[in-house]
């Protein structure tokens, strides 16, 4: 596992991260651009998770905990120490990685003009416009834990998150079913892992409280 520092904040990469990134750098960019095209695709998703994570980080800095970043096999996440933050701080934490991750997509489209330096600044412009673009969405659908069903849960309260989960599990069925049809079966694995996941948190949830 790579562990450094960046900006103070404590950093992991495991290494099933760098795996599937450069899976998924063969599956899209081999064919059209070879190696080169995989290594700059994985430069990009590297760069791109680590920011969003870091939009967590350091909101979660700002309201006094001390964050943590761990980024993993198929993302990564942000953890904190301390007491229980109100909701409303608890979100804004949240919503800091998708619009992190749009900040990211403006300065990728701020350095449009310079893709036709060379290939390789040519890949990463349009590679990071996308990865990010996907992150965003992907990242925003009503899953937990994924973003979206984090603020959902944030605005809706602690007390509806077995109906969220159950929501959320079979949200990930339909965008497995989507996945399948499009042979997507990376994307499918993912949305199984989210459904499973949520379904078995909604039966283990009485009243909002896990239990022990």
């Amino acid at each position: 596992m790579l562990r450094f520092s960046l900006c103070g904040f404590p950093v992991m990469v495991h290494w099933l991260f760098w795996l599937i990134a450069i899976l998924f750098g063969v599956a899209v960019t081999y064919v059209p651009h070879g190696w080169p095209g995989v290594f700059v695709w994985t430069i990009v998703i590297f760069v791109s998770v680590l920011a969003h994570e870091m939009g967590h980080t350091v909101t979660a800095w700002l309201f006094n905990k001390q964050p943590g970043i761990v980024i993993h096999s198929f993302g990564g996440f942000t953890y904190f120490s301390g007491k229980d933050l109100p909701r409303w701080q608890h979100f804004l934490i949240v919503a800091s990685g998708p619009l992190c991750s749009i900040g990211l997509i403006g300065c990728f489209v701020i350095l449009l003009p310079l893709i036709e330096l060379s290939p390789l600044i040519s890949w990463a412009i349009i590679y990071g416009v996308g990865i990010n673009f996907f992150l965003t969405v992907v990242n925003c659908f009503p899953i937990m834990p994924l973003d979206g069903g984090l603020m959902l849960r944030d605005l809706l309260g602690y007390d509806n998150e077995p109906a969220l989960r159950r929501v959320g599990g079979g949200f990930a069925v339909f965008l497995l079913v989507i996945c399948l049809l499009f042979n997507q079966l990376v994307l499918a694995v993912l949305m199984g892992l989210l459904a499973y996941l949520n379904f078995k948190g909604s039966m283990n949830l009485q009243g909002g409280v896990i239990k022990q």
